[in-house]
Protein backbone atom coordinates (compact mmCIF):
# COMPACT_ATOMS: atom_id res chain seq x y z
CA UNK A 1 0.00 0.00 0.00
CA UNK A 2 1.19 3.57 -0.71
CA UNK A 3 0.65 4.66 2.86
CA UNK A 4 2.97 1.90 4.05
CA UNK A 5 5.73 3.01 1.68
CA UNK A 6 5.29 6.60 2.81
CA UNK A 7 5.53 5.58 6.45
CA UNK A 8 8.69 3.58 5.74
CA UNK A 9 10.31 6.62 4.14
CA UNK A 10 9.42 8.88 7.08
CA UNK A 11 10.51 6.21 9.59
CA UNK A 12 13.90 5.92 7.91
CA UNK A 13 14.36 9.70 8.03
CA UNK A 14 13.32 9.87 11.68
CA UNK A 15 15.66 7.05 12.72
CA UNK A 16 18.62 8.43 10.79
CA UNK A 17 18.02 11.85 12.36
CA UNK A 18 18.41 10.65 15.94
CA UNK A 19 21.46 12.06 17.71
CA UNK A 20 23.21 11.57 21.04
CA UNK A 21 21.53 14.58 22.57
CA UNK A 22 21.41 14.82 26.39
CA UNK A 23 18.25 13.60 28.11
CA UNK A 24 17.26 17.04 29.31
CA UNK A 25 13.74 18.33 29.70
CA UNK A 26 13.08 21.46 27.66
CA UNK A 27 10.52 24.16 28.43
CA UNK A 28 9.60 27.14 26.26
CA UNK A 29 7.95 30.46 26.98
CA UNK A 30 6.91 33.31 24.71
CA UNK A 31 7.02 37.05 25.29
CA UNK A 32 6.34 39.73 22.68
CA UNK A 33 6.61 37.22 19.82
CA UNK A 34 9.96 35.85 20.98
CA UNK A 35 10.62 32.36 22.35
CA UNK A 36 12.75 31.66 25.45
CA UNK A 37 13.98 28.17 26.25
CA UNK A 38 14.83 26.52 29.55
CA UNK A 39 16.36 23.14 30.18
CA UNK A 40 16.62 20.86 33.16
CA UNK A 41 19.10 18.06 33.64
CA UNK A 42 17.43 15.45 35.92
CA UNK A 43 20.78 14.86 37.63
CA UNK A 44 21.25 18.59 38.35
CA UNK A 45 19.79 18.90 41.85
CA UNK A 46 20.68 22.58 42.12
CA UNK A 47 18.80 23.65 38.97
CA UNK A 48 15.92 26.11 39.41
CA UNK A 49 12.47 24.58 39.47
CA UNK A 50 11.66 25.98 36.02
CA UNK A 51 15.02 24.92 34.57
CA UNK A 52 18.09 26.87 33.53
CA UNK A 53 17.81 29.52 30.85
CA UNK A 54 19.30 28.39 27.55
CA UNK A 55 21.73 30.99 26.28
CA UNK A 56 22.46 31.56 22.62
CA UNK A 57 25.46 29.21 22.60
CA UNK A 58 23.28 26.42 24.02
CA UNK A 59 20.46 26.66 21.45
CA UNK A 60 21.98 24.06 19.10
CA UNK A 61 21.96 21.52 21.93
CA UNK A 62 18.36 22.47 22.82
CA UNK A 63 17.40 22.10 19.17
CA UNK A 64 18.88 18.59 19.00
CA UNK A 65 16.98 17.59 22.16
CA UNK A 66 13.64 18.81 20.77
CA UNK A 67 14.34 17.18 17.38
CA UNK A 68 15.09 13.87 19.11
CA UNK A 69 11.87 14.10 21.14
CA UNK A 70 9.90 14.75 17.95
CA UNK A 71 11.64 11.95 16.03
CA UNK A 72 11.11 9.44 18.86
CA UNK A 73 7.41 10.35 19.15
CA UNK A 74 7.06 10.07 15.37
CA UNK A 75 8.74 6.65 15.29
CA UNK A 76 6.47 5.40 18.08
CA UNK A 77 3.32 6.64 16.33
CA UNK A 78 4.33 5.27 12.92
CA UNK A 79 4.98 1.84 14.44
CA UNK A 80 1.56 2.02 16.10
CA UNK A 81 -0.13 3.01 12.82
CA UNK A 82 1.74 0.30 10.92
CA UNK A 83 0.41 -2.33 13.30
CA UNK A 84 -3.13 -0.97 12.79
CA UNK A 85 -2.69 -1.16 9.00
CA UNK A 86 -1.37 -4.73 9.22
CA UNK A 87 -4.38 -5.77 11.34
CA UNK A 88 -6.74 -4.11 8.87
CA UNK A 89 -5.13 -5.80 5.86
CA UNK A 90 -5.28 -9.16 7.62
CA UNK A 91 -9.03 -8.82 8.27
CA UNK A 92 -9.96 -6.99 5.05
CA UNK A 93 -11.93 -9.18 2.61
CA UNK A 94 -13.60 -6.95 -0.02
CA UNK A 95 -14.46 -9.93 -2.23
CA UNK A 96 -16.52 -11.42 0.59
CA UNK A 97 -19.05 -8.59 0.20
CA UNK A 98 -19.09 -8.81 -3.60
CA UNK A 99 -19.62 -12.58 -3.52
CA UNK A 100 -22.39 -12.71 -0.90
CA UNK A 101 -25.18 -12.74 -3.48
CA UNK A 102 -23.59 -15.38 -5.71
CA UNK A 103 -23.02 -17.55 -2.61
CA UNK A 104 -26.76 -17.69 -1.97
CA UNK A 105 -28.62 -20.75 -3.18
CA UNK A 106 -30.48 -20.41 -6.49
CA UNK A 107 -33.77 -20.46 -4.58
CA UNK A 108 -32.69 -17.53 -2.39
CA UNK A 109 -31.24 -15.62 -5.35
CA UNK A 110 -34.67 -15.83 -6.97
CA UNK A 111 -36.12 -13.88 -4.03
CA UNK A 112 -33.30 -11.46 -3.21
CA UNK A 113 -32.38 -8.30 -5.10
CA UNK A 114 -28.58 -8.05 -5.33
CA UNK A 115 -27.14 -4.83 -3.92
CA UNK A 116 -23.58 -5.85 -4.72
CA UNK A 117 -22.31 -8.50 -7.13
CA UNK A 118 -18.94 -10.08 -7.78
CA UNK A 119 -16.50 -8.57 -10.28
CA UNK A 120 -17.00 -11.61 -12.49
CA UNK A 121 -20.79 -11.21 -12.57
CA UNK A 122 -20.52 -7.48 -13.12
CA UNK A 123 -18.05 -7.93 -16.00
CA UNK A 124 -20.26 -10.60 -17.60
CA UNK A 125 -23.35 -8.38 -17.50
CA UNK A 126 -21.38 -5.34 -18.66
CA UNK A 127 -19.80 -7.16 -21.60
CA UNK A 128 -23.10 -8.70 -22.69
CA UNK A 129 -24.92 -5.39 -22.78
CA UNK A 130 -26.95 -5.20 -25.99
CA UNK A 131 -26.34 -2.21 -28.26
CA UNK A 132 -26.65 -1.30 -31.90
CA UNK A 133 -23.37 -1.74 -33.75
CA UNK A 134 -22.11 0.73 -36.33
CA UNK A 135 -22.54 -0.51 -39.89
CA UNK A 136 -19.89 -1.22 -42.53
CA UNK A 137 -19.75 0.27 -46.00
CA UNK A 138 -20.32 -2.11 -48.88
CA UNK A 139 -17.23 -3.99 -50.14
CA UNK A 140 -15.14 -2.92 -47.13
CA UNK A 141 -12.32 -5.30 -46.21
CA UNK A 142 -13.43 -7.89 -43.68
CA UNK A 143 -11.49 -8.61 -40.50
CA UNK A 144 -12.79 -10.76 -37.67
CA UNK A 145 -11.55 -10.92 -34.10
CA UNK A 146 -11.02 -14.13 -32.15
CA UNK A 147 -14.27 -13.35 -30.41
CA UNK A 148 -16.01 -13.49 -33.78
CA UNK A 149 -16.91 -9.83 -34.23
CA UNK A 150 -16.17 -7.90 -37.38
CA UNK A 151 -13.67 -5.04 -36.99
CA UNK A 152 -12.36 -2.45 -39.41
CA UNK A 153 -8.62 -3.13 -39.61
CA UNK A 154 -5.82 -5.55 -38.84
CA UNK A 155 -4.69 -3.30 -36.00
CA UNK A 156 -8.14 -3.28 -34.41
CA UNK A 157 -8.13 -7.08 -34.67
CA UNK A 158 -4.77 -7.17 -32.85
CA UNK A 159 -6.13 -4.96 -30.06
CA UNK A 160 -9.38 -6.92 -29.77
CA UNK A 161 -7.58 -10.26 -29.72
CA UNK A 162 -5.14 -9.08 -27.04
CA UNK A 163 -7.93 -7.86 -24.79
CA UNK A 164 -9.86 -11.08 -25.37
CA UNK A 165 -6.84 -13.32 -24.65
CA UNK A 166 -6.25 -11.47 -21.36
CA UNK A 167 -9.91 -11.77 -20.33
CA UNK A 168 -10.38 -8.00 -20.30
CA UNK A 169 -14.04 -7.08 -20.94
CA UNK A 170 -14.62 -4.74 -23.87
CA UNK A 171 -17.30 -3.53 -26.25
CA UNK A 172 -16.49 -2.79 -29.89
CA UNK A 173 -17.89 0.47 -31.29
CA UNK A 174 -20.47 0.87 -28.56
CA UNK A 175 -22.40 4.18 -28.91
CA UNK A 176 -21.33 6.96 -26.55
CA UNK A 177 -23.21 10.21 -26.02
CA UNK A 178 -20.93 13.27 -25.90
CA UNK A 179 -23.02 16.37 -25.48
CA UNK A 180 -25.46 16.44 -28.40
CA UNK A 181 -23.43 13.99 -30.49
CA UNK A 182 -23.31 10.20 -30.58
CA UNK A 183 -19.92 8.67 -31.39
CA UNK A 184 -18.65 5.09 -31.50
CA UNK A 185 -15.28 4.68 -29.72
CA UNK A 186 -13.29 1.85 -31.24
CA UNK A 187 -13.18 0.08 -27.88
CA UNK A 188 -14.93 0.69 -24.58
CA UNK A 189 -12.95 -1.27 -22.01
CA UNK A 190 -13.77 -2.23 -18.42
CA UNK A 191 -11.25 -2.51 -15.60
CA UNK A 192 -12.68 -5.42 -13.62
CA UNK A 193 -11.77 -4.67 -10.02
CA UNK A 194 -12.27 -0.88 -10.08
CA UNK A 195 -15.18 -1.13 -12.57
CA UNK A 196 -13.81 1.97 -14.27
CA UNK A 197 -14.57 2.38 -17.98
CA UNK A 198 -11.96 3.51 -20.51
CA UNK A 199 -12.39 4.58 -24.12
CA UNK A 200 -9.77 3.44 -26.62
CA UNK A 201 -9.40 5.05 -30.01
CA UNK A 202 -7.05 3.65 -32.64
CA UNK A 203 -6.14 6.22 -35.29
CA UNK A 204 -4.98 4.20 -38.26
CA UNK A 205 -4.39 6.71 -41.05
CA UNK A 206 -2.42 9.53 -39.46
CA UNK A 207 -0.70 10.44 -42.74
CA UNK A 208 -4.09 11.38 -44.21
CA UNK A 209 -4.70 15.11 -43.48
CA UNK A 210 -8.50 14.85 -43.48
CA UNK A 211 -8.40 11.78 -41.23
CA UNK A 212 -5.95 13.50 -38.85
CA UNK A 213 -8.18 16.59 -38.68
CA UNK A 214 -11.15 14.39 -37.76
CA UNK A 215 -9.07 12.56 -35.13
CA UNK A 216 -8.09 15.87 -33.51
CA UNK A 217 -11.71 17.02 -33.57
CA UNK A 218 -12.73 13.82 -31.80
CA UNK A 219 -10.02 14.25 -29.16
CA UNK A 220 -11.29 17.79 -28.53
CA UNK A 221 -14.82 16.43 -28.19
CA UNK A 222 -13.71 13.93 -25.57
CA UNK A 223 -11.88 16.60 -23.57
CA UNK A 224 -14.77 19.06 -23.67
CA UNK A 225 -16.98 16.32 -22.21
CA UNK A 226 -14.64 15.49 -19.32
CA UNK A 227 -12.92 12.45 -20.84
CA UNK A 228 -9.21 13.16 -20.84
CA UNK A 229 -6.26 11.54 -22.55
CA UNK A 230 -4.21 9.55 -20.05
CA UNK A 231 -7.10 9.11 -17.63
CA UNK A 232 -10.28 7.68 -19.20
CA UNK A 233 -9.06 7.99 -22.79
CA UNK A 234 -6.43 5.75 -24.44
CA UNK A 235 -5.13 6.21 -27.97
CA UNK A 236 -2.93 4.21 -30.33
CA UNK A 237 -2.01 5.30 -33.83
CA UNK A 238 -0.22 4.44 -37.06
CA UNK A 239 0.43 5.67 -40.58
CA UNK A 240 1.26 3.92 -43.85
CA UNK A 241 4.97 4.20 -43.10
CA UNK A 242 4.74 3.64 -39.35
CA UNK A 243 2.69 0.59 -38.30
CA UNK A 244 1.18 0.29 -34.85
CA UNK A 245 3.80 -0.48 -32.21
CA UNK A 246 2.47 -3.73 -30.74
CA UNK A 247 5.03 -3.68 -27.93
CA UNK A 248 3.76 -0.25 -26.87
CA UNK A 249 0.19 -1.52 -27.21
CA UNK A 250 1.01 -4.40 -24.83
CA UNK A 251 2.60 -2.01 -22.35
CA UNK A 252 -0.48 0.21 -22.58
CA UNK A 253 -2.80 -2.70 -21.77
CA UNK A 254 -0.58 -3.79 -18.90
CA UNK A 255 -0.46 -0.23 -17.53
CA UNK A 256 -4.22 0.30 -17.51
CA UNK A 257 -5.57 -3.22 -16.99
CA UNK A 258 -2.74 -5.31 -15.60
CA UNK A 259 -3.93 -5.25 -11.99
Amino acid sequence: MKINENYKRILKQAESGLTKAPKWRVRATEAKGKYYYYYKDPSDKSAPRGGRYAHKEELDKIKSIVQNEYNCALIKEIEKQQKSIERFIKDYEPDKIKNMYSNLSDARQALAEPLCISDQEYAYKWENYKYEHKGFVENAAEYYSERGERVRSKSEKIIADKLYSMGIPYRYECPLSLGHAIIHPDFTVLHRSSRKVYYWEHFGMMDNPEYTEEALRRLDMYGKNGIFLGTELIITYESSGRPMDTKLMNHTIEHYFGS
